[in-house]
């Protein structure tokens, strides 16, 4: 995957926006890492609304299958499968497209996520603030791409875990719960 190309890979626009994935130095991978076999299931699907936003764009978690999921906003809408990696933490896997392209390149991106009390608080998993080297990472135009699930499961817990500790000072973007949906 031509990294450099990264900045044209979209998770559909608006979508992208209430997701806080910041594409320039996010984690990623050219394959699923995480498929029916080795995702979780969900119990936060429903409707929710992104606390302090003036402006109402509610965030919509529906089940489309064996631990597959739909985030909609508004009329946008993006492939998800979850992965519980412990307590209440999990790890968001979205699947995108490079739309400036004829071949529609696929890339998968993740994110580390807490849903706890009715809320999300979806954190940007910044590659320049992952510890270490992990097994299938490869850091490029900060960017970490995986191959390895392995490898992104403990990348995304040394993640959480300066997260926990205060060295990661980003706020989450943190969405309400308004309503349980049933698909």
């Amino acid at each position: 995957m031509d990294l450099s190309r990264l900045s044209r890979t979209v998770l559909r626009p608006g979508i992208v926006a209430a997701l806080a994935c910041l594409l320039s130095a996010c984690w990623l991978s050219e394959k699923p890492l995480l498929t029916a076999k080795t995702a979780s299931g969900v119990d936060f699907t429903g409707t929710y609304r992104a606390l302090g936003e003036e402006e109402r764009s509610d965030l919509v978690i529906s089940t489309r299958g064996k631990h597959a999921y739909e985030v909609r906003q508004g009329e946008e809408k993006i492939s998800t499968r979850y992965l519980k990696l412990r307590g209440d933490w999990y790890l968001a896997q979205y699947k995108g497209k490079d739309e400036e392209e004829r071949d529609d390149e696929v890339v998968y991106l993740y994110q580390p996520m807490r849903a706890v009390s009715g809320r999300l608080y979806m954190y940007s998993a910044d590659c320049d603030d992952t510890p270490g080297e992990f097994r299938g990472m490869k850091r490029e135009k900060g960017a970490c791409s995986f191959t390895s699930l392995d490898g992104l499961k403990a990348a995304a817990l040394a993640f959480i875990g300066r997260i926990e500790k205060g060295e990661i000072a980003d706020d989450p973007q943190v969405w309400v719960k308004v309503s349980v949906t049933r698909h």
